[in-house]
């Protein structure tokens, strides 16, 4: 069953070969078969994804890959105030 959340990390690199930084890239795949199959052949396989998958000019390497098991926690508060909040509330000379 595929119902595990997989986000793919691989370097992006433009039509001349220079690396341009980090493309994820994310699918549902079977916990199972994640944990069982042989590394090199779950790369490969990753690889031939994110490959097929990728529509830019150049090209994408994989480099690593994460399970999510559940949903992230949102969070409801405001960066932007926490930083005020903290920055009010500092000490002498800290955040300096």
């Amino acid at each position: 069953m595929e119902n595990t959340l997989c986000i793919v990390s691989a370097q992006y690199y433009d039509e001349n070969g220079k690396p341009k930084g980090e493309q994820r890239f994310s699918l549902y795949v079977d916990f199972d078969a994640m944990m069982y199959t042989h590394e090199d052949l779950l790369k490969d396989a990753l690889q031939s994804i994110i490959t097929e998958n990728f529509y830019y000019s150049g090209h994408v390497e994989y480099r690593s890959h994460e399970l999510i098991f559940h949903q992230p926690i949102k969070c409801d508060n405001s960066l932007n105030m926490r930083i005020e909040s903290l920055y009010n509330g500092r000490k002498e000379g800290q955040y300096l």
